[in-house]
């Protein structure tokens, strides 16, 4: 009688630990879709940022010193970016 109680209770821990592992891997790999979805919105942030001032850039030099206010360090890394 006691092996049979036990049998129940190992059985009972085997389900438990399968379904403990696999919502692991579901949370794993949740966590990494997330991980992948935010790189490549951080990566399209930047690339409209300066995809808009690239766009925007001639309207900036045709304000004459108007357009002087955006800084050189911003202009250098636009053009050393387009060669």
């Amino acid at each position: 009688m006691l092996e049979n109680d036990e049998q129940r209770k190992i059985d009972r821990i085997l389900k438990l630990t399968e379904e403990n592992n696999s919502l692991l891997h579901k949370l794993h790999r949740s966590m990494i879709y997330r991980r992948m979805i935010s790189i490549f919105y951080w990566i399209l942030v930047i690339a409209i940022t300066f995809g808009t001032y690239y766009y925007i850039q001639g309207f900036l030099e045709s304000l004459g010193p108007v357009g002087d206010l955006v800084p050189q360090p911003v202009q250098n890394l636009i053009e050393n970016l387009g060669r």
